[in-house]
């Protein structure tokens, strides 16, 4: 028989966790828009952590518009995973912070109409 199977049992757990998110109008041309979400997870039956659960990780957005026409950039953050369940499998395991940058653009061709072309790295 194949060990591969996932199961599933209910446990008493203990999560929590905060968001936050803002947005600035900086003049009549420029937004800036950042976010920041955490949750902590615990498997109080098992004395462990919880799979899959998203360290610190957020967004620090800056958009620019003018008539017809805008730009921006977005930078996409989380720290370190040290958190995990390594009986689960499931869990892909400790991983390293990161950040990652996007690019993108929108013209308003007429009012049905608009082309949107960026770059998202995720």
């Amino acid at each position: 028989m194949a060990d591969n199977a996932d199961i599933y049992r209910n446990v008493d757990a203990t999560l929590y966790g905060a968001e936050w998110e803002g947005s600035w109008l900086l003049n009549s041309n420029v937004d800036i828009i950042s976010s920041l979400a955490y949750v902590h997870a615990d498997n109080d039956t098992d004395d462990r952590a919880i799979a899959q659960t998203p360290p610190l990780n957020g967004i620090l957005q800056v958009d620019y518009h003018q008539a017809g026409w805008g730009l921006g950039t977005r930078l996409r953050f989380s720290s370190k995973q040290t958190r995990v369940d390594s009986l689960s499998k499931q869990e892909v395991g400790e991983t390293t912070g990161f950040g990652t940058l996007d690019l993108y653009s929108n013209y308003q061709i007429d009012q049905m109409f608009s082309l949107r072309f960026g770059i998202d790295n995720r």
